[in-house]
């Protein structure tokens, strides 16, 4: 079990094997409410716990994405789709094999601590950045910076 101090907007984790995606598919049902109360939706602390599928307890570390559900694509053009507007890093040992979707989320092999933080859209799970801050790509940017009604 990792110990987080409550409140906390980084969170450091220890090397290892973790998934990477939207903590909705990966967090078991019957517990996805209760681990958004114990995070107040991921804004009041950027983790929870939760009861894994063989009993033991893990930990989800997650963020609010800049413009909530959508594709967001990292630094290698991988992509994660989002449902909950979270995207968050679960060790890959705390999730069911049965429930985890490779076209979801993604693994990642860190040999060293994974600093996990958010900087104005920019979700960072050690060399894995994911900016959720950029203009959605099905919205065109308005060339002149404002929006004028006919």
């Amino acid at each position: 079990m990792i110990t987080l101090e409550k409140g906390a907007k980084e969170v450091v984790l220890p090397a290892g094997v973790y998934v990477i995606g939207d903590p909705c598919y990966h967090v078991p049902d019957e517990q996805w409410d209760r681990v958004l109360g114990e995070s107040d939706f991921f804004d009041g602390q950027c983790h929870a716990t939760f009861e894994t599928f063989d009993h033991r307890v893990g930990t989800v570390v997650a963020f609010s994405t800049a413009y909530g559900d959508g594709t967001y694509t990292d630094g290698q053009r991988r992509e994660y789709g989002v449902d909950s507007g979270l995207i968050g890093i679960i060790a890959l040992e705390d999730i069911d094999p049965e429930e985890l979707d490779l076209n979801l989320a993604k693994v990642v092999n860190f040999t060293a601590p994974v600093v996990c933080y958010e900087d104005d859209g920019v979700i960072t799970f050690g060399l894995v950045s994911i900016d959720t801050a950029d203009e959605p790509a099905d919205e065109p940017a308005d060339e002149l910076g404002e929006n004028f009604d006919d």
